[in-house]
């Protein structure tokens, strides 16, 4: 919803007749109910009537006072039902205001319009009555696209590009938009001048005075409601750099009007995002309706022009809401072709904007030149001799919800000591990522005791989001390296069923008022991942084609046997509907659902409809409980062991980008660890990217030019879960289990980081 004002012809049209002096008190567009009213004047108020036209041209001011009287004896004569329906009729144009800022253009955009085409911005803005005109050029020189680490950058009119206007028939379009609007426009000046002729003709017709003065009443009523849409137009052109500056300008209005009421479809880039638990929906409301119902007791009790007004029939009324409906339509529609165009091409600016951060984008088979060093083995060579997981389990409802975390770990660690081939006493170090309990080192070392590792073992939780099991295997892999242990585990647990990703306080406004970018750190999830479809301009029907097949090929391995080698079985108690718990052993994953089809996901609804359309339950990662755990050594030591070796830890690496957009991550990360071992995509093998949302997935896939058919070859998070702590070395034992099946040789895994970051790991399979 746009913020409120009030745009009624009421307001403006007695400034176009305050010299208006005409014959036909009764001429004007409603005859049928007007002569009524003139019938009832000669008939049965000829004598008020007279002495009101007496007083009015002998003391113009003095004669309002003869107003109600004249009123009163009109309605004396009406019919109870009359009244009912004049009191309707002026319960529908109080409702003019709201519905014409629902439907119609904002300033915002209809400034942005007027990048390109000025005067058909202006035009727009005088045929949307929700339109502030004066406001429509604040955007004539350029506008702040926040894609740069915090730092505003310029964007001319040429990089607004219109990619329609190149279509063959763009002059046919943009006649007809200068047709259509011209004919809104003229809509609403006919209706502003009937009106106002209607309401200062009936009974003041030679009025100079009375006019201007309700004038004034009016427009400071209108000017309440303009003033938050014109600092909120102003705040676009603060330098976001002066934060003293920004956020005393903000501040204020942050109170009052959340920046979601203003629909745009440059929402991310040209309006300020706010916290989205600010309080202030209810009493933005009551805000509108205050100005509504002023207009309503102004017609109902009104004044020396609004008195008119009061002989509207339904009729009449519905016709003039109608008419002024119609013109708003015909602006808004303008307006979204207008920028659906310019939308393609600011994703373009976007893009080569993160093609800065990734290095080019798509990273070609001539770039490089791929050595052999990847592939060599070496007696210090880190490697991973055993991986497993444990079953992924819906969370709230599936086999780990009435299981705690701490249970969680112990069982894949205990599955872990069963299966790696020596003794415990020889691990030296356990870390294990998780990112939803605050309390995961105190529950990860009381569970790496309970499974049978020595207290000489160590043991550590880390947390780095989505990337927090893949940020453990490094850790553990770098300790080795550096000489620091000889054996360690990595591993990642969680249990959203439990804990889940969210914040239990806001954050300090001391430190979010430093940086916009900090504030973005607080934007949701799902948020994020509309502003990855809005920003680079991808479809509801794409990501639910990509989701189909993530559940399709997952739905292939399991019915395999695919996942058979890496799944351990885990026995817990699950609460039964009759509250008793029933001991089960889990062995598949639970988040697969077959016969799955894009048109099937098509049927879901938006997940977050107060940030967009694109993501809905679908066509996202699915909230997951499950744990997984990966063995680290020195190739020396596996072989010293006897141990089987899976693979080579190659190397990983981490790299940030803007917040609000933190799904495209990998985007940044692959390309990055690409270089740093002179890797080309078609050196690798597999490709393991996590389906956080079918957003960042698609825009990854796309972006980065990688081979579908590498990617996620056994589905992925949206068809498999998302348990976040988990996800990140779950990923290796997926990804190795397929290199063993097809014979592959290297593995690339990545994933997107809440906050702004993508992380990537690379191995080579020995199996």
């Amino acid at each position: 919803m746009k913020l409120f004002t009030v745009s009624l012809a009421t307001v403006f049209a007695p400034m176009l007749v305050v010299h208006a002096k005409p014959t036909h008190q009764f001429d004007h567009f409603f005859p049928g109910w007007n002569e009524r009213v003139q019938v009832i004047l000669r008939d049965n108020c000829s004598e008020v009537y007279a002495e009101y036209l007496t007083g009015h041209v002998n003391d113009t001011l003095g004669a309002q006072s003869l107003v109600n009287p004249l009123i009163d004896c009109v309605l004396e004569v009406f019919p109870e039902s009359r009244k009912a329906e004049l009191a309707t009729g002026a319960l529908v144009l109080g409702l003019i205001p709201t519905i014409l800022q629902t439907i119609g253009s904002s300033t915002a955009e209809t400034a942005l319009v007027g990048l390109r085409r000025p005067l058909l911005g202006f035009l727009i803005s005088a045929g949307s009555p929700a339109v502030s005109m004066m406001k429509t050029s604040d955007f004539a020189r350029s506008i702040t696209d926040f894609v740069e680490g915090g730092e505003p950058r310029e964007l001319g009119i040429d990089a607004l590009r219109w990619s329609r206007g190149r279509v063959k028939w763009a002059f046919l379009i943009a006649l007809l938009e200068y047709v259509v609007v011209g004919g809104a426009v003229a809509n609403v000046l006919h209706l502003a001048w009937e009106l106002g002729y209607h309401a200062v003709a009936i009974f003041a017709p030679d009025t100079i005075f009375g006019v201007p003065l309700w004038t004034l009443g009016a427009s400071l009523i209108h000017l309440a409601g303009c003033l938050a849409l014109w600092v909120r137009v102003r705040i676009q052109l603060v330098d976001t750099r002066n934060r003293e500056d920004y956020n005393a300008r903000t501040k204020p209005l942050n109170t009052w009007i959340p920046a979601q009421f203003i629909p745009s479809v440059f929402h991310p880039s040209m309006t300020l995002e706010l916290r989205r638990d600010n309080g202030s929906t209810f009493w933005f409301y009551v805000l509108t309706w205050v100005i509504s119902i002023g207009i309503l007791a102004q017609v109902a009790f009104g004044t020396l022009v609004l008195s008119g007004l009061l002989f509207f029939s339904l009729v009449d009324c519905l016709i003039i809401v109608g008419r002024y409906t119609l013109s708003a339509v015909v602006c808004r529609a303008v307006v979204r072709l207008e920028l659906s165009g310019m939308m393609a091409a600011m994703a373009s600016v976007k893009a080569a904007s993160i093609a800065e951060y990734s290095g080019g984008g798509n990273v070609s088979a001539a770039a490089f030149n791929p050595p052999n060093t990847q592939t060599s083995k070496g007696p210090d060579d880190v490697v991973i001799t055993l991986a497993i997981r444990t079953p992924l389990c819906k969370g709230h409802k599936g086999g780990f919800k009435d299981t705690s975390l701490e249970y969680i770990m112990y069982s894949i660690l205990k599955a872990t000591r069963e299966r790696m081939g020596f003794s415990p006493e020889l691990v030296e170090d356990i870390c294990m990522g998780n990112v939803s309990d605050g309390k995961a080192a105190y529950k990860a070392r009381a569970a790496a005791l309970a499974a049978g590792f020595p207290n000489t073992t160590g043991a550590s939780s880390v947390n780095r989001f989505c990337s927090s099991g893949l940020k453990a295997t490094a850790d553990i892999a770098h300790a080795i390296a550096a000489g620091s242990i000889e054996v360690g585990i990595a591993a990642g647990a969680e249990s959203m069923t439990v804990g889940g990703d969210r914040l239990e306080a806001p954050f300090d406004e001391d430190v979010l008022k430093h940086s916009q970018e900090a504030r973005d750190c607080m934007e949701a999830m799902g948020w994020t991942s509309e502003n990855v479809a809005r920003d680079f301009g991808l479809t509801r029907e794409v990501l639910d084609e990509y989701a189909a097949e993530s559940f399709r090929r997952a739905e292939e391995a399991q019915k395999a046997g695919w996942f058979d080698d890496e799944i351990v079985p885990v026995i817990t108690k699950v609460k039964g509907p009759d509250g008793d718990l029933k001991t089960v052993t889990l062995t598949k994953d639970e988040g697969i659902r077959p016969g799955t089809t894009a048109a099937g996901l098509g049927k879901i609804r938006a997940a977050f409809p107060q940030w967009g359309l694109m993501t809905t339950g679908g066509n996202a990662s699915q909230v997951t409980d499950g744990a997984s755990a990966v063995v680290i050594m020195k190739r020396s030591k596996a072989i010293e062991l006897g141990l089987p070796i899976l693979a080579k830890y190659v190397g990983s690496t981490i790299a940030g980008l803007p917040p609000r957009i933190m799904g495209i991550g990998p985007t940044v990360a692959i390309p990055k660890l690409l270089q740093q071992h002179n890797l080309s995509l078609n050196d690798i093998d597999v490709i393991e990217v996590n389906e956080a949302f079918a957003t960042m997935a698609v825009y990854t896939r796309d972006f980065l030019g990688l081979d579908w058919n590498k990617m996620n070859p056994r589905g992925g998070a949206i068809a498999l879960g998302h348990p976040l702590g988990t996800t990140g070395a779950r990923q290796i034992v997926t990804g190795l289990s397929e290199c063993r099946r097809t014979k592959k040789k290297i593995l690339l895994t990545s994933m997107c980081i809440g906050t702004g970051m993508g992380m990537a790991g690379l191995f080579v399979n020995e199996q």
